[in-house]
């Protein structure tokens, strides 16, 4: 489980200087090897109009996470920042169990760097429920339980979801069409504040 592993202390200096460097709502994924999280790869996102969201850049994660499957590295969270706000959004904690249900995983770390207080904020994302982490001296020393979900499958409020995108038509970022829009969006992409949003 998630207490297995230790968080280095070069990659939490490696994402609080890469993350304090650039706008807010930037990330990167965070990678294991030998239990000993280590790892840390910067994305810039995905450029959209609406800056209050991280849209991870799907294409450039997934070709880095080919390589870590070589490598043996595990993947076990995304990072990104945030202005001034402590907490997951609800876009965050869809995203993240998005991730879990594609990639069958049981749960992921999901922390936040927040620039207001240049803090990091360690966050662990299950099927059921969203844990605050105690980390100390890199180690996980305890959790404390700050949402708790529905069961059964992640649905909606993803443009990839609705009957506007068109998951065949897609850009060499590997964004799909929005018929609605005129426009490529990452199929990732929350459509939570979207109000044309119709479910397939």
């Amino acid at each position: 489980m998630e207490k297995e592993y230790c968080i280095s202390e070069k990659v939490i200096i490696q994402i609080e200087e890469r993350l304090s460097s650039y706008a807010y709502e930037t990330g990167g994924i965070l990678g294991v090897k030998n239990g000993m999280i280590d790892i840390f790869i910067f994305d810039e996102g995905i450029p959209i109009e609406d800056k209050n969201e991280y849209i991870p850049n799907i294409t450039i994660l997934n070709e880095t996470l080919k390589k870590w499957k070589k490598e043996r590295i595990g993947f076990v969270g995304l990072v990104h920042s945030h202005i001034s706000t402590t907490s997951l959004s609800f876009a965050d904690i869809s995203f993240a169990r998005k991730i879990l249900f594609v990639n069958e995983l049981d749960w992921i770390f999901m922390p936040i760097y927040v620039l207001a207080c240049q803090s990091l904020i360690w966050f662990m994302v299950t099927k059921q429920e969203v844990y605050k982490l105690l980390i100390k001296g890199g180690f996980i020393m305890g959790k404390e339980k700050v949402v708790t979900l529905p069961e059964g499958k992640c649905c909606g409020y993803c443009c990839g979801d609705c009957i506007y995108m068109d998951l065949y038509s897609k850009n060499k970022y590997d964004e799909a069409y929005c018929g609605k829009y005129g426009k490529y969006y990452p199929p990732s992409s929350s459509a939570s504040s979207c109000s044309y949003f119709s479910e397939k």
